[in-house]
């Protein structure tokens, strides 16, 4: 479930949620139609989008 809530810069955000745990928070926009939008891109991707590791430490 996508939560549209705005921050305490009054900034329209969304959660993405399972069950009771956030699963991600996005950026802020000024307009609520923007946020909108930004969930709509988000399930349009996240359901064919590759996963990149970047998190392999480089050895030095």
């Amino acid at each position: 479930m996508f939560e549209i809530f705005r921050d305490t810069n009054k900034k329209y955000r969304f959660r993405l949620m399972e069950k009771d745990r956030v699963i991600a928070v996005s950026e802020g926009y000024e307009e609520k139609a923007s946020v909108v939008a930004a969930i709509n891109d988000a399930r349009e991707v996240a359901a064919t989008a590759w996963i990149k590791d970047k998190s392999v430490a480089i050895a030095g």
